[in-house]
């Protein structure tokens, strides 16, 4: 399956949830980033839950903190 992860094409095999695909992006704390796929931003209840599709494209943000 191909998809894009912050405009770089991935490709994997297999089913791969969000929360799979920030563990295989090393991301230490999952709660503490904002996924969207396909412009529309996921809750971090659904990491778990939702498969990325062929070609998601997937973003991958860091909050903004301070004023």
């Amino acid at each position: 399956m191909k998809f894009s992860v912050n405009g770089k094409s991935v490709k994997l095999n297999g089913t791969v949830s969000v929360l799979d695909l920030l563990a295989l992006q090393k991301v230490r704390i999952p709660e503490q980033v904002c996924v969207s796929i396909n412009d529309k931003l996921l809750l971090r209840s659904d990491y778990e839950t939702t498969c990325l599709k062929e070609n998601d494209r997937v973003e991958l943000r860091d909050p903004v903190w301070g004023m």
